[in-house]
């Protein structure tokens, strides 16, 4: 039997600040629709990029196992998709060396430093560049909750694939992607108030973040590269692309 437990003042209605969680008997919690959705659709690609690439779902998506096991155990089917990498996430060396930044990063609070990301990518724990990414994340959660911090490792993963955030992420269109954001990072979200393509709005909060300038150009309007920033971003998702290439060269 589940127990609705709000929190943050009221039910469940899809906004950070109206999140309803359901306490489970084993002390778990229920993901927001927003989230489950979220996690279901990229567990989809990720394990349609292992049969490809031969990678572990938790690599492709920056989860450890305990990170599978707790998702996967509140999803319809997750288990299925999952399968046996949540067993076996951690086994090899290199998802060792990330079990080891995994706990780094679940320490950072929202005070943690450039110091934090540092140490952990000189130990070999981190790609810094997506430590950064995942950082700035972390610090903009609309609540401390095991589940966003989860999101923010995936998306900072994810953001290191070369297609637009929402197909890699497994999304349906950046209107998604948005409201996910929206959802679970409502802060650093909000100010992304021109509509930049959100892997470049990213980098520029970085580098604002440490006083660099990240353009040559004086403002966007006369940037010759305006197009990559806020160009449109259509296309299939990559699960749908990933499908027809397969029955293609079946």
């Amino acid at each position: 039997m589940r127990i609705f437990a709000p929190y943050d003042g009221g039910p469940s209605s899809g906004t950070p600040h109206g999140v309803g969680r359901e306490v489970g008997s084993d002390g778990s919690f229920a993901l927001a629709p927003i989230l489950a959705d979220a996690f279901t659709r990229i567990l989809l690609l990720a394990a349609e990029e292992t049969a490809r690439t031969g990678e572990s779902i938790g690599r492709r998506t920056g989860l450890s196992g305990d990170d599978l096991r707790s998702i996967g155990a509140r999803l319809p089917h997750g288990s299925a998709v999952i399968g046996d990498d949540a067993a076996t996430s951690g086994d090899d060396a290199a998802t060792v060396a990330e079990q080891r930044g995994y706990k780094a990063a679940s320490s950072h609070d929202k005070g943690a430093t450039n110091d934090d990301i540092l140490s952990s990518v000189a130990a070999g724990d981190e790609d810094e560049e997506e430590a950064q990414v995942r950082l700035l994340l972390h610090r903009h959660r609309a609540a401390d909750t095991d589940d966003l911090t989860r999101l923010a490792r995936v998306v900072a993963r994810r953001a290191m694939e070369p297609n637009h955030l929402w197909q890699d992420l497994g999304l349906a269109s950046r209107a998604d992607l948005k409201a996910l954001l929206e959802f679970a990072f409502p802060d650093l979200a909000a100010r992304n108030t021109t509509a930049m393509r959100w892997k470049k709005f990213f980098y520029r909060q970085l580098c604002e973040a440490e006083g660099f300038v990240l353009c040559s150009a004086p403002s966007c309007g006369v940037c010759r590269d305006f197009a990559d920033c806020f160009g449109p971003e259509d296309g299939e998702t990559m699960l749908a692309t990933l499908r027809r290439a397969a029955v293609a060269t079946a």
